[in-house]
């Protein structure tokens, strides 16, 4: 459904300018939207650990995959949530990932989020003392998660990249590490006090 319009990325992957984004669908909702949007020329997923679906993005795959289209025609993004911004935690979380959907691998992984959670309590811990509100983990760095997501083996994912990130944010991390976000994939965080108008 990207009408033949790409981006190509630096490392060479095509990805269709064209997605089905999967946030806030409703249970069972997604399975069916998927799979409809895979039959009707879709090749590009948007996906998330936070949007709570991506089991049944996996049972709408088993529908289409050979039978459709091969793996290797879908392009598959998905993010890591804060709450696995622990180094121990980012493949943990992208072979849990991995499981969901039913794949062996993603062609494009991100940060969702330049803030880190706790883990081991819930996509959002609640914090200790302030009710209502979500722990912080505040000793993981964004450069400690930029690290681990580069040290992901590519038999699991292809591409690594960011989302809702600062320009600031995006110097400090390449600084750091000397790796740029393939193709400094951004799903921008844009507001009226936030235009982002330098991304």
């Amino acid at each position: 459904m990207s009408l033949g319009k790409h981006i190509t990325l630096s490392t060479g992957a095509q990805l269709p300018q064209i997605g089905l984004g999967t946030w806030l669908s409703l249970p069972k909702e997604v399975e069916h939207a998927v799979e409809y949007a895979v039959r009707n020329g879709y090749r590009h997923l948007d996906l998330a650990m936070i949007y709570k679906n991506q089991d049944e993005v996996g049972a709408a795959l088993k529908k289409v995959i050979p039978s459709v289209v091969k793996r290797e025609d879908l392009f598959m993004t998905s993010k890591v949530w804060n709450s696995s911004h622990q180094p121990a935690e980012v493949e943990k979380e992208l072979d849990e990932t991995l499981s969901q959907l039913g794949t062996e691998y993603l062609d494009l992984y991100l940060i969702h989020w330049p803030i880190a959670f706790p883990p081991g309590n819930g996509l959002n811990p609640p914090h200790a003392t302030k009710e209502g509100e979500t722990a912080i983990d505040t000793q993981t760095t964004l450069t400690d998660t930029w690290k681990a997501m580069i040290a992901l083996p590519k038999s699991k994912v292809r591409a690594i990249g960011v989302s809702n990130f600062t320009i600031e944010q995006l110097k400090g991390i390449i600084a750091a590490t000397g790796v740029v976000p393939v193709g400094v994939i951004l799903c921008l965080n844009g507001r009226p006090a936030n235009t982002q108008e330098r991304l």
